[in-house]
């Protein structure tokens, strides 16, 4: 995989949004278009920039979903507003390499659905953010959710990566 791997350490809809909005990596859904940070690309954040899907960017998000101990066979269909965990939640961090495990399989299996080509016949890559282990302890965020990026290959775009076949 080529991309940005961000962690995820800590929304705005595109109705609506007039420009650009800086909003919490916890509440970001799929057909958010979104600006990465500048610096490190393996740092950890908590908030990123959406825009309009109309406007500049690099990437999309395009599924979110939340992390389980055996990555999903066949296609989980993302919800367009992804159901958060809530309850006792006190198992463990599974590990950077469990989440990367879990995120690989879970974005591939969603590229071509939203994309509409298989991703080896894609212009486009994937990437993803995940929890640290600071946000999956925190107990009023319980982050648990993993979501899927769209990454263009340097150009940006200036409309949503949905059913583009690119």
């Amino acid at each position: 995989m080529t991309g940005i791997l961000l962690t995820a350490c800590g929304s705005a809809s595109q109705a609506g949004v007039a420009g650009p909005q800086t909003v919490s990596v916890f509440k970001l859904r799929p057909g958010q278009c979104v600006v990465p940070p500048k610096s490190n690309p393996n740092l950890q954040v908590s908030t990123i920039t959406v825009v309009p899907c109309t406007q500049s960017h690099t990437e999309e998000v395009y599924c979110v979903l939340p992390y389980t101990p055996s990555p999903p066979s066949g296609i989980p269909r993302c919800p367009a507003r992804p159901t958060r965990l809530s309850g006792n939640l006190t198992e463990d961090y599974p590990g950077d390499k469990a989440l990367e495990t879990f995120a690989n399989a879970m974005c591939l299996d969603e590229f071509q659905p939203y994309v509409g080509v298989p991703y080896k016949d894609s212009s486009l890559y994937y990437s993803y953010l995940y929890p640290s282990p600071r946000s999956w302890d925190d107990v009023t965020r319980r982050d648990r959710m993993v979501a899927c990026v769209l990454v263009t290959t340097g150009a940006p775009l200036a409309r949503s990566a949905k059913g583009s076949r690119l």
